[in-house]
């Protein structure tokens, strides 16, 4: 099917790079809507666009009708979205735009991101520093496993505002450890700032135990059916406890009970992460990676 599409495209001049304007946005939200499991947090952008300082291109058929592949920029981020297509070739007008707009990284499928990195190199746009992650989902109640027993004297419950404080700590400690990439320096104001969104616009749960926040998770994106979760951080005294595993379990319970599915995507080589979302039933949909631009 891929194969047919790409050589439709291929053949005829009716597909073409077309800016995404607010009045055409039910074409490009058709496509997201498709491939929604494998790209949460460029729907969740695309829902938030602003036209003013965003950005929007759709490769489509004809008028606007049949996209077929789609590039957003938002907040200094690009999402590629190429449907396992390999092989584009950019009109000068989308290259000049791409070169013009500050772009700090590429965020998607390891393939899509690969692509357009290919695309953007020979015009100055280098790649700095790559993450890789497996893309995982969660779909239905029915596949989350059952987890060990409540550890002892641990509560959880909703973040509130004032827990603000205690929490800065946990998501200070995960952004140094799982988000900043090499060589950019931790900058507290704008983590305290960014954890302020996250207890007032996210679904967020935290840990209790012995009279404090030990651990936190929250979702970090939600597009037209799918929460993305992230900033799952664990005190690393309060490790080893079953905390993380319950924790999960117990917040995917609480989203899934929205009747929306769940994707994450973790580091590679996190492999603590990586064995608790297994054990609460996450599977491997594909290859994830960010990609920082010089």
């Amino acid at each position: 099917m891929l194969l047919c599409r790409y050589y439709k495209m291929s053949m005829f001049p009716f597909y073409r790079w077309r800016k995404a304007h607010e009045m055409e946005k039910f074409v490009p939200e058709r496509f997201l809507k498709e491939r929604e499991k494998y790209c949460v947090a460029a729907c969740a952008r695309f829902r938030e666009l602003n036209y003013g300082h965003d950005h929007a291109w759709v490769f489509a058929f004809g008028d606007m009708y049949g996209a077929s592949a789609m590039i957003l920029h938002s907040q200094r981020t690009v999402f590629p979205v190429f449907d396992g297509q390999t092989e584009f070739s950019l009109p000068p007008h989308l290259i000049r735009a791409l070169r013009n707009i500050d772009i700090y990284a590429l965020h998607g499928l390891a393939s899509d991101t690969e692509t357009l990195e290919k695309i953007l190199y020979p015009f100055g746009l280098i790649a700095k520093e790559y993450t890789d992650y497996f893309l995982m989902a969660l779909d239905s109640a029915d596949d989350v496993r059952s987890v060990q027993e409540m550890p002892k004297g641990l509560l959880l419950r909703r973040a509130e505002k004032s827990d603000a404080e205690q929490m800065f700590p946990l998501q200070a400690a995960f952004e140094q450890e799982d988000v900043l990439p090499q060589g950019v320096q931790f900058d507290a104001r704008v983590c305290r700032l960014r954890l302020s969104k996250i207890i007032n616009h996210e679904k967020t749960l935290v840990a209790e135990m012995d009279g404090k926040i030990v651990g936190k998770i929250n979702t970090n994106a939600e597009s037209y059916s799918r929460y993305q979760l992230g900033g799952v951080y664990i005190l690393p005294q309060y490790r080893g406890r079953g905390i993380g595993t319950t924790l999960t379990s117990a917040f995917i319970r609480l989203l899934l009970a929205e009747d929306r599915g769940l994707t994450l995507f973790v580091r590679k080589n996190n492999l603590s992460a990586l064995s608790v979302y297994q054990k609460c039933g996450f599977k491997n949909i594909g290859d994830y990676r960010i990609v920082y631009m010089q």
